[in-house]
C-alpha cells in the first residue's frame, strides 16, 4: 500500500507538470497570435491606443517565452 501512495504522488506531480507545461505552452501561443495581429493595426488605431510604430516593433519582436508577468494568471503559471 506504502508503494502505492508514493507511485500516485508520483503520477500527481507529473500531471500537474504537464497541465502547466500545457498551460504555458498555450498563452505563449496566444499572446504570439496577438502580438502578431498587432502588426495590422493601422496608425490612427494605434495613435487611438497611445503607442507608435517603434514600440510595436518591438513588442511584436518579442521572444515567443517573453510572457508579460500580468497574463501569468494560470493557477499552474504562478
Amino acid at each position: 500500500m506504502r508503494a502505492l501512495t508514493k507511485t500516485t504522488g508520483v503520477v500527481f506531480q507529473i500531471s500537474k507538470y504537464r497541465d502547466y507545461c500545457v498551460d504555458r505552452i498555450l498563452l505563449m501561443y496566444v499572446i504570439y497570435c496577438e502580438r502578431r495581429e498587432m502588426r495590422n493595426l493601422s496608425d490612427e488605431t494605434l495613435n487611438d491606443i497611445g503607442i507608435d510604430r517603434d514600440q510595436l516593433r518591438r513588442e511584436y519582436s518579442r521572444n515567443i517565452s517573453d510572457i508579460p508577468e500580468n497574463r501569468i494568471n494560470s493557477r499552474y503559471l504562478k
